[in-house]
């Protein structure tokens, strides 16, 4: 098994929503915001939020039940 080098302060990691755009929810946003500054503060990453993390559950991207 091939294991990825550790991350460091300064190195870049994505989120991303895959199977929803959920995170994009009015009532669900407030989640990612908590992630993306408790990475980029405790551990010093940049963030990059991927364009359909924000989508919604409306976009037709997704397929919602």
């Amino acid at each position: 098994m091939i294991k990825p080098k550790r991350l460091c302060p300064g190195d870049t990691v994505a989120i991303e929503s895959l199977s929803s755009g959920m995170p994009g929810e009015a009532w669900e946003i407030h989640k990612l915001h908590i992630a993306q500054k408790r990475l980029e503060h405790d551990y010093g990453l940049k963030v990059l939020v991927m364009p359909n993390t924000l989508k919604g559950r409306s976009s037709p991207y997704f397929c919602v039940n």
